[in-house]
């Protein structure tokens, strides 16, 4: 779909074919690449009409099909998947996301955890249970989430059955971005097919995927989602001044803009409600008076829209005082969710989104049909690429928007508008900076007026409310927004998508010029930095340094400066010109520096050396087994040296004969949820000696001098700063000191992050 000529739109005064966006499924091209071998399948029965017509479609194909359902076992129980997985060879897994039966609004609040456990949950101890198996080298599964009217494809709306699947296309999403190396699609049944004949499309057509991740079948057709521009409605909409207006999360950033856009309206009558609304802050007292001021009456509740008896204790509270009904919804409140699939509990899922399931669904058993139904969410939980990080606040924001869909078909006029990043937000702050560096632009008042009035008058039941930068969209081949499709809009954005990594490293995040690298702790992994990249992945691109020694520890060189030689050869085959830049934390910290004096002595060029928490190394004798191993479990929990816990650890293996000491710290680790349950021995094993190696690695190095600029992240407090980077004084031209709150395992927390990425910006 073409935009209007530049003139037309800008006599017209129309910012939205750049800016507004319905979300439209389109079809696209059966793909042309070759189907992959399957010889067996494992369903992982959410749903069991369904998963028993793909067993028997799957059947009469020649695929080995194994099924795992609810009433043999819980399937958002890691250790009982991990355990299948393992025992048996699968070429895929098909998630099949439940769905419920029930008339009306007649849902009770624990069949609705039970769906997100059957979907969300299931899919996110499946994922991770398939990362464990990447991570290990074994062959891994492709998954294939399966739903049946998930999606609002070739039909106007869904029902609410199909609302109540999203929940795990938004999760999936944040998956994908996070774990690249899983082989994750999505699959959308045609609902009005019976099983046999919807199981029978997917297992004949529907595995292949090509750049498109998310497809939904529709007879004959694949569907794909895309952005289409849609035209602003020109003048305001009305709202009825003796109505009430319900708004949740009218207080804060985002819901202020709303209330503001309903009272200017017409809205006179606004009841705000939340679990923080009667906090009595000077600013939300001035918004208040605000809106006073224009003519509208404010009513203050505390009410938390996830409990649904407290929902309807309002609405009687109401009635028998004689005030207007509520004719309206305004959902402005998200999540607070920056949780990744590691740190995920599958069998609580729900309450990590019940803020945006659970209070839109309590908001229709309640007040009924309400117009408009408005749930405001963030573009970045419809991309992939934006997702990581939030899994649950894009599965919560998946539901709104299928939610939206199932409502308008019920005669509602109720939207989904997903923003893009507010003019105001924190610079700081990861998700905006993201969206931004995606193509993304800023939205301000006027165009979220202009959304407001387009998606409730134009039976838009979902839209996107974001400028978005053609050039960037389009990359080399210059593709309109249009073409570029939503579940690869990231992709769209940047050019050509650069070859693959090497496999020591991992990319944290795309960008221009040349990359910053994180180089791993003594622990052989870079994932600690997941709090730092979600601060800088819009700088440059990010690389990770995984240690080559993580599948076979005994082959980790027992000199620093063979790893650090081994690590330049892998550095310089990603970038084989131009000065390197070099971050790392504890012992990647010592690779950092070693390397950068490896560089300089062959006339090479390190840009940027960054190290973080790093101790300079000092004669010592050899630690023994027991203080290694007492190391290693205090940084599996993340514990401080002063941190009593340490020292009862240690007494513990000190009491225990040096030959079972491994096995008692593996019961302490796993006793204490320090490693996942289905960690095997061995592979524990393997940890603890690479930890062991590098650390004697490190004990044995003896650092030259640099004549090199060192940026020197260390302790909050004067006397550690100045001691540890005394240590590195002597040994370097010039050592600039910064100083991060919290102890040495800052910047695995957000505080510490910030302040390492409020520097870090600056350098890059």
């Amino acid at each position: 779909m073409r935009s209007p000529p530049k003139r037309q739109r800008e006599a017209a005064m129309d910012r939205t074919p750049d800016a507004l966006f319905e979300i439209v499924w389109t079809p696209i091209q059966p793909s042309s690449a070759a189907r992959p071998r399957c010889d067996r399948a494992l369903i992982l029965a959410g749903d069991e009409a369904l998963a028993k017509a793909l067993a028997w479609a799957g059947e009469r194909a020649g695929i080995g099909v194994s099924v795992m359902n609810w009433e043999a076992a819980d399937l958002d129980d890691e250790a009982v998947l991990d355990a299948k997985l393992r025992t048996q060879a699968f070429d895929e897994v098909w998630l099949v996301v439940g769905q419920p039966v029930f008339s009306g609004r007649a849902l009770a609040p624990e069949q609705l955890d039970d769906l997100l456990r059957r979907g969300p949950g299931t899919l996110a101890a499946c994922a991770r249970c398939l990362v464990g198996l990447a991570s290990e080298t074994r062959s891994t599964p492709r998954l294939r989430v399966v739903s049946s009217g998930a999606c609002a494809a070739g039909q106007p709306e869904l029902d609410l059955a199909g609302a109540l699947q999203a929940p795990a296309w938004g999760l999936a999403r944040a998956i994908s971005a996070e774990h690249p190396e899983l082989d994750l699609g999505l699959i959308d049944l045609d609902p009005r097919l019976d099983p046999d004949r919807a199981a029978a499309s997917f297992v004949g057509a529907a595995r292949v995927f090509d750049d498109d991740r998310e497809l939904a079948l529709r007879g004959s057709q694949r569907l794909a989602p895309r952005l289409v521009p849609t035209p602003a409605r020109a003048g305001r909409i009305a709202f009825d001044p003796e109505a009430a207006y319900l708004v949740v999360g009218g207080l804060g950033r985002l819901g202020r803009e709303i209330s503001r856009g309903l009272v200017e309206r017409g809205a006179r009558r606004l009841v705000m409600v939340g679990v923080r609304v009667l906090a009595g802050q000077d600013r939300e007292l001035d918004f208040i008076t605000e809106l006073e001021l224009a003519g509208a009456t404010v009513e203050l509740a505390r009410v938390d829209v996830r409990d649904r008896a407290a929902l309807a204790a309002l609405r009687r509270e109401r009635e028998a005082a004689g005030r207007p009904p509520i004719r309206g919804v305004v959902h402005a409140a998200m999540g607070d969710d920056a949780g990744r699939l590691v740190t995920l509990e599958p069998r609580n899922i729900g309450d990590a989104m019940a803020i945006e399931v659970a209070g839109s669904w309590n908001l229709h058993a309640v007040f009924g049909q309400l117009d408009p139904f408005m749930s405001c969410t963030s573009v970045a939980s419809l991309v992939p690429g934006l997702a990581q990080g939030r899994g649950c606040q894009a599965a919560g924001h998946a539901f709104a928007h299928a939610f939206a869909s199932a409502l308008r078909g019920r005669g509602s006029e109720a939207v989904a508008i997903a923003f893009g990043p507010w003019h105001d937000s924190p610079q700081l702050h990861p998700l905006p900076r993201r969206c931004i560096h995606a193509g993304f632009g800023v939205v301000d008042r006027t165009l979220a007026a202009q959304a407001i009035d387009t998606a409730i008058t134009a039976a838009h039941a979902q839209l996107v409310c974001a400028p978005i930068d053609r050039g960037r969209l389009g990359g080399g081949a210059a593709r309109s927004a249009s073409q570029a499709p939503l579940a690869g809009v990231v992709l769209g954005l940047l050019d050509d998508s650069p070859p693959p990594l090497p496999g020591p490293l991992i990319s944290f995040a795309t960008g221009h010029g040349r990359p910053l690298f994180l180089l791993h702790p003594a622990n052989g992994e870079p994932g600690c930095y997941a709090a730092l990249v979600d601060r800088l992945a819009t700088v440059r691109p990010l690389i990770g340094l995984r240690s080559p020694a993580l599948s076979a520890p005994h082959d980790c060189p027992a000199q620093l400066t063979q790893i650090a030689a081994d690590a330049r050869h892998v550095l310089r085959s990603v970038q084989p010109e131009g000065p390197l830049d070099l971050l790392g934390w504890g012992f990647g910290g010592a690779l950092a520096f070693e390397m950068t004096r490896q560089e300089l002595h062959h006339r090479r060029e390190v840009g940027l050396l960054a190290m973080i928490h790093t101790h300079a190394p000092t004669p010592k004798p050899a630690q023994d087994q027991l203080e290694l191993l007492a190391a290693f479990l205090a940084d599996l929990g993340q514990l401080d040296p002063g941190d009593r816990r340490n020292e009862v650890a240690r007494a513990e293996l000190a009491h225990a004969p040096p030959q079972a000491r491994l096995d008692l710290l593996f019961n302490l680790a796993r006793a204490t949820k320090l490693v996942p349950p289905t960690l095997e021995p061995e592979r524990f094993a393997a940890r603890v000696e690479l930890f062991v190696a590098h650390a004697r690695a490190l004990a044995a190095w003896r650092p030259g001098t640099l004549d090199a600029s060192v940026h020197y992240f260390g302790p909050n407090t004067p006397a550690a700063t100045l001691d540890h980077a005394q240590g590195w004084l002597p040994r370097v031209s010039e050592l600039v000191a910064h100083r991060v709150p919290g102890g040495y395992y800052a910047v695995t927390h957000d505080r510490g992050a910030a302040a390492i990425a409020e520097v870090m910006l600056g350098l890059l």
